[in-house]
């Protein structure tokens, strides 16, 4: 049976996680829109709300023609344009009643929090599911801690790409499909299908994510009609009758967001199958470039999973951790490693497999979080004590300590200063007649190129190291100083702002006071013992 006890505070420190997190992100946010991949995403949010309409003005150029004369339409999916709804009316709203606030600023900036909520949402998804996997609430957290600050998440809340909603609803599409198999109920297998199809609304290879969990769904509903104890002919009418209703169950959920998939793509291309950047060219593939895609999404300078979050070097320092998590949760482990080889060998096809403007391996950021699980097991599965001396348990939460360190520090460098200044020098120099390679040499990757910008900017100098070097595209904006909304905002109303993010540092500090009771209180023990996932 399933024990209870203590499910209240176990939903309370979800929340609390929920809260800290999103006030952290607010707190570091960039308030701005830098990238033409958000600003696109913007314009369809700001059309819609508008116009009523999915059609971009001609004179953006920010996308491709449709079908029809005279139409131009976004490459991206609608699935942030629709999140970040709330939050332009909520930014229209305060800019009409601030009088003298410049309405497109109050919009943009309200708009830009969408991946602050997403982000602070994925925290709270992964420590809900920490908890629901039997670990204890203050493995949970360190667990969330290290997501939430030790890896490129914590860029991307400020970033304007649509990969934290991505993983938020793909993890949550998971959980869902998790509980709703373990639990026998229908309503949490609706609510599953309805994030991944909201998923594959935000990003069409959320699909990785949607295809493996039904797969998962029909084996779960397989495994639990064979510990039923029926004679066979039973047992395959009762699995055909669980699995079909089940998966079933799932797809309805997800309908109304693959109509609409469906429907946009129509409108975009006259094909309901036919979308975004490989539909029209934006990306070409060849298997030859596989091997060099792996290798560079995984342990490249530039943009190496490895590199941005070296904590995750643990898994390989303590192997033993993966197979204890398999025993933990074996069909949960088939899972995820068939979401992460998805995403790892469609984006190592691509000749862009490194992107040009992001902070680390962002095509990859929804699998990050799958990785970080079995992490939960050095310390629960005693991996720190056994089989070794004190030395040498001392010298392993040492190693646990300088790696988790790297990563704060790696992430915290791209927080305070612009990632993209440098980036953006890099092409311009090298349409200039130099050859500055950012993804194999170590000595131009952002990694260390981060560190010399925070230097000028803490020198008070630009951080753009080559001299004339000027940005001339409005919409690729970036900050020259302290890139957090609050420190950089320009004019009059910067003292209201720095003021806004006073308060916000106060109630950050209070809820992760409340958070830090959490670990007091008993853990609730949401796994079976004998339930394999």
């Amino acid at each position: 049976m399933v024990n209870r006890s203590g499910t209240g505070a176990s939903a309370r420190a979800i929340w609390f996680i929920f809260l800290f997190f999103l006030i952290f992100y607010l707190f570091t946010a960039r308030g701005r829109i830098t990238v033409i991949d958000g600003w696109t995403r913007y314009q369809v949010t700001a059309i819609i709300v508008e116009l009523g309409t999915v059609r971009l003005p001609e004179y953006l150029h920010l996308g491709i023609t449709g079908p029809e004369p005279d139409t131009l339409y976004s490459y991206y999916s609608l699935g942030q344009s629709l999140a970040g709804l709330p939050l332009y009316v909520v930014g229209s709203t305060l800019a009409s009643v601030w009088a003298e606030a410049d309405p497109q600023i109050i919009t943009q900036l309200s708009y830009s929090f969408v991946n602050s909520l997403m982000a602070a949402g994925l925290c709270a998804i992964f420590f809900a599911f920490c908890l629901h996997l039997g670990y204890s609430r203050r493995t949970a957290l360190w667990l969330t801690l290290g997501l939430g600050l030790g890896t490129i998440i914590w860029q991307h809340s400020k970033d304007s790409f649509e990969h934290p909603q991505e993983a938020f609803l793909g993890l949550g599409g998971v959980l869902f499909a998790y509980r709703g198999m373990k639990e026998r109920r229908y309503l949490w297998l609706l609510f599953s299908g309805g994030l991944l199809g909201a998923a594959v609304l935000t990003r069409d290879t959320a699909i990785f994510f949607f295809a493996p969990t039904l797969a998962y769904v029909v084996v779960r509903a397989g495994r639990d009609v064979m510990l039923g104890g029926t004679i066979p002919a039973e047992r395959l009418g009762a699995f055909l009758k669980r699995a079909g209703a089940s998966v079933g169950v799932c797809i309805v959920g997800a309908i109304p967001f693959l109509l609409t998939v469906g429907w946009y793509n129509m409108v975009r291309s006259g094909s309901p199958l036919k979308a975004g950047h490989a539909a029209f060219g934006h990306f070409t593939t060849s298997i030859s470039f596989v091997p060099r895609g792996l290798v560079g999404l995984l342990f490249s300078p530039g943009r190496g999973l490895f590199e941005y979050e070296p904590f995750l070097l643990l898994l390989l320092i303590f192997p033993a951790s993966i197979l204890l998590f398999w025993r933990r949760a074996r069909g949960l482990s088939v899972l995820f490693v068939t979401i992460m080889l998805c995403y790892l060998l469609f984006y190592a096809h691509f000749r862009n497999w490194a992107d040009g403007l992001a902070w680390g391996p962002r095509y990859i950021l929804p699998i990050i979080p799958l990785a970080i699980f079995p992490l939960g097991e050095i310390a629960e599965g005693g991996l720190l004590t056994r089989r070794g001396s004190r030395s040498i348990c001392t010298a392993k939460k040492s190693i646990i300590y300088v790696l988790v360190g790297m990563s704060l520090l790696i992430q915290l460098s791209s927080i305070l200063v612009d990632h993209q200044t440098w980036f953006r020098e890099v092409a311009i120099r090298n349409r200039l007649g130099e050859h500055i390679e950012v993804n194999s040499n170590f000595q131009h990757s952002a990694l260390v190129r981060q560190w010399h910008s925070l230097g000028r900017v803490f020198a008070g100098e630009d951080p753009v190291g080559a001299k004339g070097i000027t940005f001339e595209d409005p919409t690729q904006e970036f900050s020259r100083g302290i890139d957090l909304w609050w420190a950089d905002w320009p004019g009059r109303d910067a003292e209201t702002f720095r003021i806004s993010a006073a308060a916000l540092l106060a109630i950050l500090a209070i809820v992760f006071a409340l958070l830090i009771t959490t670990w007091r209180e008993p853990a609730s023990q949401l796994l079976d013992e004998n339930d394999q996932g």
